[in-house]
């Protein structure tokens, strides 16, 4: 392999491992942290969970009740010896399970109950009201194919019925036993105590009635068997006695004895035919042996039909025998015929079964509590954290001002979070790697509420503290509040030409405007009168504070970047959103590529 083959291979593997890019671990930490800065959240989820469960439990849901009926089967026959015949199997158990719901029983247990007369097996007793679910099918119906809500029919209330009471009713048969239950759960402990009875009584009278027929129709059908034997036999007998009348045959003795008188003449015959002289005697011997060989066939035969008539005639008196025991047998088990299962637990009122309130709460509140922190961890995901904020940008976080007013430096406070955090603004600032002193200091953010204007009369106050002339320039609408509304601006002193105003030391910061509300910004950072103003400014004044409209929706900050030595963006904790963030931050790098910029966090 050449040296360039061995290249383009190897740039092939490194392209492949290249294209393999390995999972960053979860940070087990970072969630916990944020499901636990989110906690009054989850809290609060979990509360209205609960209390929205709470009253579907305690005060919309219909209670359920449920009673169980215990059937017993019977074994086919309890005296049978062989144990494998009087066992029943898993196939009948569950069959008979199935029969417990099948539609014959519960026709029954509706007629005789009166169901279709009861609102909870028939809906259509109760009118449709506009806001149910049968209200709103029939008027959307009624709207979109311009018919009203048909008729329904005796047979589709009686199908309806019927699926009622099957979805109801739970029938099975108990693991390793001989028994059926019968539950039935309703919104009534007697009603389902009633109707388990009911279904148990009719499953039994069902299964009286079927061995009643099954027992009818053996005994009709045995009768006319055995009548049908009984003639055979009585013609078979006949048919014998005739042939022995007829043939004068009691037994086989007469067959016998005209063997031997044939063969004593076939003797006679053979000494006859010796002597020639004979021939009367020869003649007359012959005649006889004719005779008597025409009787012996005659005798034969009838003898060969009357074996068989007795075979018959034996054969028809032993199946008309067994038939008409069994016959007996099934009229004697006819009288006492029983139902192949028994009653063996009666159902009582019905237990509470549903709502189960405690499983509804504490599911609630598991859903709760789920829903919540998908919502903590969703606005995690899609807002910048204070504490993944490191891991998303490669410039420093040098302060985290809190939600409190701008800090008075007057030693009241020295160490109160807020001075803290301006304390560690400033060092910042003053301590920023930069090309020049920062004495051109711009501060923006991704939003008009990320706290911008806040960070920046923070920054200018804690200069103030070093004895330092501080000029802040509000570059963007100011509330109304806002000191900085009441002082003249850069347009104005730029268009008249006089001087910018002296530094105020008893102050220590002079605030102006850089125009009027209805004036466009940018319009005047990008006149050359505008770094005139600035260069002025910094003769002036040991920094200058610009404070820049958002940088993800004006122009102004990428206008006045480049005149600034320092650039600062707030960013508010848990608020600014994830993308604005990276918007913002392929901004900056475009206008800022000279000098890191400086995150502040704000509350």
């Amino acid at each position: 392999m050449t040296n360039r083959s061995f290249d383009r291979v190897a740039g092939r593997a490194d392209l492949r491992l290249g294209a393999y890019q390995p999972v960053a671990p979860i940070n087990v930490a970072g969630l916990l942290l944020g499901l636990w800065r989110g906690k009054w959240i989850i809290i609060f989820t979990v509360i209205c969970a609960v209390i929205l469960a709470g009253y579907y439990a305690f005060a919309r849901a219909v209670p359920s009740y449920a009673a169980t009926t215990t059937l017993k089967l019977e074994l086919a026959d309890p005296q049978l010896s062989d144990p494998a015949f009087s066992e029943i199997s898993p196939t009948r158990l569950n069959t008979e399970a199935a029969v417990l719901q099948s539609r014959h029983i519960l026709e029954q247990v509706i007629d005789t109950l009166e169901l279709e007369s009861d609102p909870e097996f028939n809906r259509y007793l109760l009118p449709a009201t506009p806001l149910s679910i049968n209200g709103i099918r029939d008027r959307a119906r009624a709207l979109i194919l311009g018919q009203p809500a048909p008729e329904i029919s005796q047979s589709d209330l009686r199908d309806k019925t019927i699926e009622n009471l099957s979805n109801m009713l739970r029938t099975g048969p108990e693991h390793g036993t001989y028994l059926l239950t019968v539950t039935a759960t309703t919104t009534s402990p007697l009603k389902s105590q009633t109707i388990a009875n009911a279904v148990a009584e009719a499953y039994l009278a069902d299964q009286l009635r079927a061995r009643v027929t099954e027992t009818d129709a053996s005994v009709a059908r045995l009768t006319q068997r055995v009548s049908q034997l009984q003639q055979d036999l009585q013609a078979k007998e006949a048919a014998i006695n005739a042939m022995l009348s007829a043939g004068q045959m009691t037994d086989e003795t007469l067959f016998d004895r005209l063997s031997h008188q044939l063969n004593d003449a076939n003797q006679r015959l053979d000494e006859a035919q010796k002597s020639p002289d004979n021939a009367t005697q020869i003649a007359a011997l012959q005649a006889l042996q004719d005779r008597l060989g025409a009787e012996l066939a005659t005798q034969s035969e009838g003898l060969i039909q009357l074996q068989q008539l007795r075979r018959e005639a034996q054969s028809t008196r032993v199946l008309y025998t067994t038939l008409l025991a069994q016959l007996q047998q099934v009229q004697i088990a006819h009288d006492s015929d029983t139902p192949t299962a028994r009653v063996l637990s009666a159902a009582t009122p019905g237990r509470y079964v549903a709502p189960r309130k405690t499983y509804i709460l504490a599911i609630a509140a598991l859903l709760g509590a789920a829903l919540g922190a998908a919502y903590v961890l969703l606005q995690r995901q899609r807002h910048i954290q204070s504490d993944t904020l490191a891991g998303q940008a490669d410039w420093p976080v040098v302060a985290h001002l809190p939600a409190t007013a701008a800090p008075k430096f007057d030693g009241s406070a020295l160490h109160c979070p807020a001075q803290n955090a301006a304390n560690q603004l400033r060092t910042a600032v003053l301590s920023h790697k930069s090309a020049a002193p920062a004495q051109v200091i711009m501060v923006t953010s991704c939003r008009a509420e990320d706290g911008h204007t806040q960070a920046a009369d923070v920054l200018a106050q804690s200069l103030a503290r070093l004895e330092r002339s501080v000029l802040l320039i509000a570059a963007e609408s100011m509330p109304q509040s806002s000191p900085c509304n009441n002082t003249p601006t850069i347009r104005d002193i730029i268009a008249s030409g006089d001087p910018i105003a002296t530094p105020d030391h008893q102050e220590g910061v002079t605030r102006m405007r850089a125009s009027a509300p209805s004036e466009c910004p940018a319009d005047l950072f990008s006149r050359p009168a505008f770094i005139q103003f600035l260069n002025a400014a910094r003769t002036l004044y040991d920094h200058v504070i610009i404070v820049a409209a958002p940088i993800c929706r004006f122009p102004d900050a990428a206008i006045i970047a480049p005149q600034s030595d320092v650039v600062v963006i707030a960013l508010q904790d848990r608020k600014t959103r994830t993308r604005d963030w990276e918007s913002a931050q392929t901004a900056l790098r475009q206008i800022a590529a000279k000098q890191q910029p400086l995150i502040v966090l704000t509350n």
